[in-house]
């Protein structure tokens, strides 16, 4: 059975969220979608509907894993001045083998709904805080991917 040295690195799946370079927490889970919102047009000489995608609802859902001690006061000094709180986002899934990685890059994401600043009971897990954000998809690109052997530009 091979053993681990302090030397080796181990890659696994991570994402961080970042205010101006600086990292501001490590995400334990989080899920990045985009929804189409459609409308629906009547077609002539039809019996079915069309469908035009109008726009794109788009959401990061994430639980904090590591929390910095700037997060909650950044998202507070946010609110204070009226404003959303805004954060860049990276994450990056491996390969099994980790030889290849696929990753996101999303700037000026912003916290949506209720953050619970602070919360006092026995069973609270002070390690892990749920949160949801909205992006503009403009802001969203693929910073790497995996290259699967096919011509997706051509098609």
């Amino acid at each position: 059975m091979r053993q681990l040295k302090p030397t080796d690195i181990v890659r696994t799946n991570k994402g961080y969220m970042k205010i101006n370079g600086v990292e501001l927490a490590e995400l334990k889970e989080c899920e990045v979608n985009i929804e189409p919102n459609v409308k629906s047009l009547p077609l002539m000489n039809s019996g079915s509907d069309g469908e035009v995608t109008m726009s794109y609802k788009c959401t990061i859902a994430f639980k904090l894993n590591k929390r910095y001690s700037r997060f909650k006061p950044a998202i507070l000094e946010a609110a204070k001045k009226l404003q959303n709180f805004v954060f860049d986002f990276e994450g990056t899934n491996y390969t099994p083998d980790g030889e290849e990685e696929e990753s996101i890059s999303i700037t000026d994401a912003w916290v949506k709904g209720k953050t619970t600043l602070i919360k006092l009971a026995a069973e609270n897990d002070f390690g892990e805080d749920a949160f949801e954000a909205g992006f503009m998809i403009e802001n969203s690109d693929y910073t790497n991917i995996i290259d699967d052997g096919e011509d997706w530009g051509s098609k």
